[in-house]
């Protein structure tokens, strides 16, 4: 069903001064072009927005005009404060993921024995040991950490029993090597391969995997998004106007400046969201069959934050057509919420059409988007359904052109 657009305000009628009314039109222009309004969405896919206030663990408060809202964290989803960075987007960033699925931009980073030093924006300088790291990313000065990730996934690079180095060749070609991690310098990485110690050229190093290690972190409340991209999942968290602080499995006790916090995502165990459940099938191609825009979790098919009828949103899925991408929801929940459209930074003539199958039945027929259209809110009953596959086809131009589809806040309610 559509959304429908709050009431904001009654414009003032001035009357007889042409000179006030033309003042008053060029501050409200300023306002409303210089600021963004803080927003709170609900797990019901209600958006508020206003002021953000305190969090206490418990509660929310949000200033709405000249009244202000509580708002239990059992009905929070997702805190929008100001519109967040892409660090995976961000060519020559070296991304550091931890084995509880943080996302940390780093520099400076070394490995001495079985520690890695690093420094964070939000973290500051930071030693972590190995067996809290997943995999570095380490792109070129041309290169995305995206590029590195897309490339991995491709040649099923992933953790494994051993360390695993993925190197580029003069040619261009990836290579991977298994063996043992034993330094990371500013130069050279220590790494013995076959028994052998060698040292490798870092510039040549495009990802770092680490072995797997058994682990047992804690299980978080949300995510808590920095606004130069850092996500670090929480397990407890509470802010008030100036500060905030946190606790995170991997890096313990956290406390930094709230101007700092970009956004925060809350986990219920009667919800789970599309961005956290991996795909049991997914079909895409372009033109001439190409795979021209693989679907992107959390971002944009673009690689930049999702971007809705002007809001910024943290949480959701870009594809492009064609896609056609499903779920084993295994008749767990009764509820599918979302909000469908063509993403803002896509091309203005951007067509594309959704469809929403249960077990091979329409639960949401063949949908229209366009750029210059509105957001689409669904809401549809899954109740006994086992799969769910969401198809994306080029529009009535029947152009795979410009289709940037977002799907925000994509959840399944129990």
């Amino acid at each position: 069903m559509p959304m429908k657009a709050p009431k904001i305000l009654n414009i003032l009628k001035l009357r007889g001064n042409y000179a006030a009314a033309a003042s008053f039109v060029v501050m409200l222009f300023a306002m409303i072009t210089t600021s963004a309004a803080e927003t709170v969405e609900t797990l019901d896919m209600q958006q508020i927005e206003g002021a953000i206030g305190t969090f206490d663990g418990k509660t929310l408060t949000i200033k709405i005009g000249d009244g202000v809202k509580k708002i239990s964290v059992k009905d929070l989803a997702e805190l929008v404060l100001q519109k967040p960075k892409n660090a995976k987007s961000a060519p020559g960033t070296i991304v550091l993921q931890t084995v509880c699925g943080d996302i940390i931009p780093v520099k400076n980073l070394t490995l001495d024995k079985d520690q890695f030093t690093l420094q964070n924006p939000l973290l500051g300088k930071v030693a972590l040991k190995m067996d809290k790291v997943k995999v570095i990313f380490t792109p070129a000065e041309n290169e995305t950490p995206q590029d590195v990730i897309d490339s991995c996934t491709a040649n099923k690079y992933k953790q494994g029993l051993r360390d695993m180095l993925v190197i580029v060749r003069k040619n261009g070609v990836l290579q991977s090597a298994r063996g043992v991690l034993k330094s990371v310098g500013r130069e050279k990485i220590g790494f013995q391969l076959k028994g052998k110690d060698r040292r490798i050229s870092r510039a040549s190093v495009r990802a770092i995997w680490l072995s797997e290690t058994p682990q047992k972190p804690a299980a978080p409340r949300g995510v808590l998004i920095a606004t130069d991209g850092t996500r670090i999942k929480f397990t407890a968290l509470k802010f008030d106007g100036k500060t905030v602080e946190a606790e995170s499995w991997v890096f313990g006790k956290l406390k930094f400046n709230r101007q700092m916090l970009s956004g925060v995502r809350f986990v219920s165990d009667r919800v789970v969201t599309l961005s956290e459940l991996k795909p049991t099938d997914v079909k895409e191609h372009g033109f001439f069959d190409s795979k021209t825009y693989p679907y992107r979790i959390d971002l944009s098919t673009t690689g930049k934050p999702i971007t809705l009828g002007g809001k910024v949103y943290i949480t959701g899925l870009g594809l492009h057509s064609y896609s056609q991408i499903t779920y084993a929801i295994d008749k767990k929940y009764r509820t599918f919420f979302a909000i469908v459209g063509i993403d803002d930074n896509a091309n203005s003539d951007g067509e594309a059409s959704i469809t929403i199958l249960g077990d091979g039945k329409k639960l949401l027929p063949e949908t229209q988007l366009t750029a210059a259209g509105k957001p689409v809110a669904v809401r549809l009953n899954v109740t006994g359904v086992k799969e769910l596959t969401i198809i994306v086809d080029s529009g009535s131009d029947k152009l795979p052109v410009g289709d940037h589809v977002d799907i925000v806040g994509a959840r399944l309610i129990k």
